[in-house]
């Protein structure tokens, strides 16, 4: 079975690579990442009882750039509780300042700031997030957080 389509498979897109000539197929992998970069598209991170845990949520497929990341706890924390949130790119963090889901933030979506400068990436790099947690004076911890990162891929990488 081929992995290849040609250009005009779906109606009205032959011109889905400029570089490529009416007819020629274009792998079919290639042919996803583009669409997931036009689109953009996310990895998440579940944890289930709050820890301090790192996890590498994606290997980049191709270059590309984080567009946004966000946290949330599915209960709010304890008085004293937090759970502070990082991403990063191959160890170097892509936030100005980690989100922090304690008390104050309750259960609402936080967005994390983003260093401009930090968040393009190359295919291969590791994208991570690690969480810190500090227990406070409730008798269960943080539960359900989710971080989702969300990127755009370089359409011809």
């Amino acid at each position: 079975m081929s992995n290849q389509i040609p250009l005009d498979h779906f109606s009205g897109q032959r011109n889905i690579a400029p570089e490529l000539g009416y007819g020629d197929p274009q792998d079919l992998a290639r042919l996803i990442r583009g669409l997931q970069g036009a689109a953009g598209a996310r990895a998440s991170s579940y944890q289930a009882t709050a820890a301090t845990a790192a996890e590498v949520v994606m290997i980049a497929p191709a270059a590309g750039f984080i567009e946004s990341v966000k946290a949330v706890a599915g209960a709010g924390a304890a008085a004293g509780e937090s759970l502070t949130v990082d991403v990063k790119i191959n160890g170097t963090t892509v936030l100005t300042a980690a989100i922090v889901l304690d008390a104050a933030a309750g259960t609402d979506v936080k967005s994390g700031t983003l260093d401009s400068a930090a968040i393009e990436f190359a295919a291969d790099d590791l994208i991570s997030v690690e969480r810190t947690y500090v227990a406070g004076g409730g008798p269960t911890p943080i539960v359900n957080s989710l971080v989702d990162v969300f990127y755009t891929l370089d359409t011809l990488s």
